[in-house]
C-alpha cells in the first residue's frame, strides 16, 4: 500500500499531459523557425547576387525552381500538419500556418512573374511576403505567452 502511495505522488510531480504536449509543439516549432530563417537566407542571397548583377535571370529562376520555392511549400505543409497539442495553441497556430502558407505562394507568384518580367506582379508578391513578418510576429508574442508557464520560448532567430 504505501509502495503504491509512493509511486502515485511520484508520479503526480511529474509533467503533466498539457505540458508534455506544449514543449512537444515548442519544439517542433523551433525547429520550422530554423527552416524558415535558411529558406529567409536562401532568398536572401539571392537577391543579393542579383543586385551584385552575379546571377543571370536565368539563374534566378533556377533558384526559386530549386531552391526557395519547394522548400517554403514543403515548411508550409510541415506547419500545416503539426498538432499543437492544445486548443489555446491550436488557435494560434492556425495564423502561422496561414502565414507560411502565404509565404509560399508569394515564392511561387514571385518566380513566375519574374520569369514573365512582369514586375508589378513581381512587386504585389514581394509585397504579400513581407506582410507574414508581422503575422509571424503576432504568432511568436501569443505564442510565447502561451508557453511562459512552461519556461519555454520560441526564438524567431535561432
Amino acid at each position: 500500500m504505501v509502495q503504491l502511495l509512493l509511486i502515485s505522488q511520484l508520479l503526480g510531480c511529474g509533467p503533466d499531459a498539457r505540458e508534455t504536449a506544449t514543449r512537444a509543439y515548442a519544439t517542433e516549432m523551433q525547429n520550422l523557425w530554423r527552416e524558415n530563417q535558411a529558406i529567409g537566407r536562401e532568398f536572401m542571397d539571392v537577391a543579393a547576387q542579383l543586385k551584385k548583377e552575379m546571377l543571370t535571370p536565368d539563374d534566378v529562376a533556377e533558384r526559386f525552381d530549386m531552391r526557395v520555392v519547394p522548400r517554403a511549400r514543403s515548411l508550409s505543409d510541415k506547419v500545416a500538419a503539426l498538432e499543437a497539442g492544445t486548443e489555446s495553441l491550436s488557435q494560434v497556430h492556425a495564423g502561422i500556418v496561414r502565414a507560411w502558407e502565404i509565404r509560399a505562394d508569394s515564392y511561387e507568384q514571385m518566380n513566375k512573374a519574374w520569369l514573365q518580367a512582369d514586375m508589378q506582379a513581381y512587386t504585389r508578391a514581394l509585397n504579400d511576403n513581407r506582410s507574414v513578418r508581422k503575422a509571424e510576429d503576432r504568432y511568436l508574442e501569443a505564442t510565447n505567452k502561451l508557453l511562459e508557464p512552461y519556461q519555454v520560448t520560441l526564438d524567431p532567430n535561432p
